[in-house]
């Protein structure tokens, strides 16, 4: 699972979202509780425009581990990409309510900031 985990992670990395998404579908069909998996997949799906589909992965993923705080920062990046940025800046907080040295709700922080030009406060969040 390990190396399909490490497979999605790069091809994100190299915008191939289609595959992932691909990709993903077919390991929840023999793993449906794959949270990373999910977790993957939405981030694809959301680079894709398809935000509604990826909240409901992330939603997903939460439900299995509701104390990892980077599911809470995916779905804060995924919100703010869909202009619902109250709710990404409330699902950042959450993250860093869960695991305050996690740099997953700062860096989630950072792309809410970025998307409202907020140079000042990516870099804050950053550091």
């Amino acid at each position: 699972m390990n190396v399909l985990k490490n497979i999605t992670a790069t091809l994100l990395f190299l915008r191939s979202y289609k595959e992932v998404i691909t990709i993903c579908d077919q390991i929840l069909k023999i793993k449906p509780d794959a949270h990373e998996i999910l977790s993957n997949k939405s981030l694809s799906l959301s680079l894709l425009g398809r935000y509604d589909e990826a909240l409901t992965n992330l939603n997903e993923a939460v439900k299995l581990q509701p104390e990892y705080p980077l599911f809470w920062a995916n779905q804060a990046i995924v919100l703010a990409r869909a202009g619902r940025y109250q709710d990404s800046l409330a699902n950042c907080e959450k993250a860093l309510e869960l695991q305050a040295n996690d740099e997953s709700g700062y860096y989630g922080k950072a792309c809410y900031f970025a998307l409202q030009n907020d140079v000042d406060l990516v870099i804050k969040n950053l550091q």
